[in-house]
């Protein structure tokens, strides 16, 4: 997991620029990239994050927002979500018509995002993720999926993910063609912005012409057993990845 891409920070303002005077809401700023440039697309912007509790953080946060001009349409509120993010709405009597979920990656946070978002949510409301590349964060989309919302990822350096409902439309991205993207297995259900999803139905397609005189499995066994080679290749692929983020987070708890 890493810092908002430079393509990502594109999808994030040209999407609040949809929302321009509405309210917007971001769980996890860091340093305050992704909030300026959701700011700077015309959303009126609160913003919560436990470490806007430290004074050198939140000054940190204030001057780049001040930097870009939009510390003004910018409500800075320190700590948790999902708490905060409950007494902020209730609070301000606030419901959200742009939300961007990018607190903490691993179980159960993710998924206790979205839950609570979608509470404060408006009916025409739109919800990004990011980092899906990290399968608890997947969870959250897979929340609102299941709840009804229309969703889609971006494939973008961190796997960027979009929910909406209403009357809304995300912005539509088209990966960077120079690269072998690959989804991870958690994600494979999803559309890809951008991405014609007919590969996968058309290599079977070919290999089933191949096989099928020499087997008297059906093509739907076929199909099942093609799943499941791809996914386990996927894994393979998706491993070291895995791996590489794990070892990182030791060094950092341990260091």
């Amino acid at each position: 997991m890493g810092f908002v891409s430079r393509d990502e920070a594109h999808i994030l303002y040209n999407t609040a620029l949809k929302f321009q005077g509405k309210k917007a809401l971001e769980i996890g700023c860091w340093m305050g990239w992704s909030a300026c440039h959701l700011a700077l697309g015309g959303v009126e912007l609160d913003v919560i994050d436990p470490m806007l509790s430290e004074q050198l953080f939140y000054e940190s946060v204030t001057d780049s927002l001040k930097q870009a001009g939009v510390k003004e349409s910018v409500n800075l509120i320190p700590g948790y979500s999902p708490q905060t993010v409950a007494e902020t709405a209730n609070k301000l009597h606030r419901k959200w018509s742009l939300i961007f979920i990018d607190g903490h990656h691993e179980a159960p946070a993710p998924l206790d995002d979205a839950i609570i978002c979608e509470q404060f949510a408006e009916a025409d409301a739109l919800i990004l993720f990011h980092d899906l590349t990290a399968p608890d964060v997947g969870k959250g989309l897979d929340y609102l999926k299941a709840k009804g919302w229309q969703t889609m990822v971006y494939q973008t350096m961190q796997i960027m993910g979009v929910a909406w409902r209403g009357n809304v439309e995300p912005v539509i991205h088209q990966p960077d063609n120079t690269i072998n993207w690959r989804l991870p297995p958690h994600l494979q259900s999803y559309n890809v912005s951008g991405v014609t999803q007919t590969k996968t139905t058309d290599k079977f397609s070919v290999l089933l012409q191949i096989i099928q005189p020499y087997t008297l499995l059906s093509e739907t066994k076929l199909f099942s057993l093609y799943s499941q080679a791809q996914q386990v290749y996927d894994y393979l692929f998706w491993l070291p990845k895995i791996l590489k983020q794990t070892l990182s987070r030791i060094k950092i708890f341990s260091s």
